[in-house]
């Protein structure tokens, strides 16, 4: 009975959903039926520990009809009911969510009735409660469409010859709601086509596009539109300056819109970076550094629990590091530790307390940190054994760096896990690594013409490599050899 749909919904509500749920199963409006509520009850009563136990069916049946011989039929029947309930719940929830649209349908429902005067003044504060909002998104604009369309409507059904402009004000906003939805998703379909090699259809698309372009004075004052115009320039086309136009725009609007879809914009602009810096364009580290501060300043990065997600807290962290932020990526990292979840707070903050260091050379206090935590983490074991290689290559622990090598090695070709680009680039680093330590302790035993062979092999191998974990890392220590040979 785990499968069942009415229990596996039932297991995502939270304490006050669940009770929000039982006092909707008793209300006679909704549910009629009074096995119904006594399965819902015992449902609560059992929540949230849904188990194999609990959740048998003849164990369910004899909680709700104890003197009764087990009926799968009857309890499969008072589940589907119970489903149909739920049902209904979930939408009244997500209905209660649009207290505008309400109001639309209650203007629906008197102008049927003819019940004009309380219509006017319902439609007065709905007009009073969308100039109020602080949103302009597409979601704005469809419900002032909605709105207007009424109000046509309402105009139409009292045939009065006076002037009236809810039709344009309908046209309007139409433009505006599908311009917005249209520029939205054409955002998105131009990253998906790339990443699932997929070609949409853009012919209207295209319109759309053309439609802002040629009066971009009027489009520019329309936050969604505007916004996502921009953001499709920059990501279509080829050139840096489509992203310095775009990003003021975001900027100057991110006030309009709910922070989930705000924080869809900024993954725009974020992973347009992370394409450039991949490209070679290191401009674009600062640029990602920035876009990380902002979002921590607007609280887009923290989930509806507050907490700050432990893979931006790591992001920011190597982006800080990576731009010599030393002193804000320290304070970063402390400041923002009581904004981890509890569970995974010791490991994330250890891990990148240890970045930090390393960056600023106290090693001793990278091995403190790294050698006493086990990281159960996929993602963070691989990033401290990289991590703990680096250290023991710079410190010269020649019999650390062989025993890590060995365990890393092992690890890496059992895990089965970790994706094979990660585990190539990652062999790859422990290869090199080895190989350039192994220069680097016989410098005072062999010929200066072996290590300079030695060297520019290691070199060709390195250069003929296309998958390295930290390469910048291990660039960086090549060149201090060759000053040292030279």
């Amino acid at each position: 009975m785990l499968q069942n749909n009415l229990i596996k919904i039932l297991s995502t509500f939270s304490r006050k959903e669940m009770t929000r749920f039982v006092e909707f199963s008793r209300s006679p409006y909704f549910n009629k039926h009074k096995e119904v509520g006594r399965l819902i009850d015992y449902l609560n009563k059992i929540y949230p520990n849904f188990n194999h136990q609990n959740c048998q069916r003849e164990v369910i049946f004899k909680s709700l009809f104890q003197q009764q011989k087990h009926n799968q039929s009857h309890l499969a029947l008072l589940f589907t009911y119970s489903m149909r309930l739920l049902d209904k719940f979930l939408i009244q929830e997500q209905f209660k969510e649009n207290n505008a649209f309400h109001k639309v349908l209650l203007l629906r429902n008197l102008r049927h009735r003819k019940q004009y005067g309380y219509y006017e003044k319902t439609m007065t504060n709905l007009e009073k409660e969308l100039d109020s909002s602080s949103f302009k998104n597409s979601t704005f604009y469809n419900l002032q469409f909605l709105k207007a369309s009424e109000s046509d409507a309402y105009f139409t059904q009292r045939s009065k010859h006076e002037k009236d402009h809810s039709i344009q004000k309908k046209q309007n906003n139409l433009d505006n709601y599908y311009l917005a939805e249209k520029l939205r998703d054409g955002c998105e379909m131009s990253v998906r086509s790339k990443i699932l090699e997929i070609n949409y259809s853009t012919s209207l698309l295209e319109l759309a596009v053309k439609e802002v372009q040629q009066n971009l004075d009027y489009y520019e004052a329309i936050p969604s539109i505007s916004v996502y115009y921009h953001i499709y320039l920059m990501l279509v086309n080829e050139g840096h300056e489509y992203f310095f136009e775009a990003l003021p725009v975001l900027q100057k609007y991110s006030s309009f819109f709910p922070k989930e879809e705000l924080q869809n914009m900024y993954n725009y602009f974020q992973n347009y970076c992370i394409g450039q810096i991949n490209r070679g364009e290191r401009q674009f580290l600062k640029e990602t550094f920035h876009l990380f501060v902002d979002q921590l300043d607007k609280e887009l990065l923290m989930d509806e629990n507050g907490f700050l997600d432990q893979w931006h807290y790591k992001n920011i962290v190597t982006s800080a590091i990576r731009l010599k932020e030393m002193d804000w990526t320290k304070q970063f990292i402390d400041n923002f530790k009581s904004r981890l979840h509890p569970e995974v707070v010791e490991n994330a903050y250890s891990y990148n307390l240890a970045s930090y260091y390393y960056s600023t050379n106290q090693l001793d206090k990278v091995l403190d940190l790294l050698v006493k935590v086990e990281y159960t983490d996929i993602q963070y074991n691989l990033g401290a054994k990289s991590l703990l290689l680096r250290t023991y290559y710079d410190l010269e622990e020649s019999e650390a760096l062989l025993s890590l090598t060995r365990s890393f090695r092992q690890y890496l070709s059992r895990n089965r896990l970790i994706p094979e680009n990660r585990r190539k680039a990652m062999s790859n680093l422990i290869r090199f690594t080895n190989r350039a330590h192994s220069i680097k302790a016989n410098f005072g035993f062999d010929s200066k013409a072996k290590s300079q062979k030695d060297l520019a092999k290691l070199i060709e191998k390195i250069n003929a490599t296309d998958l390295i974990i930290n390469q910048d890392w291990l660039d960086t220590k090549i060149d201090e050899l060759k000053k040292r040979i030279i």
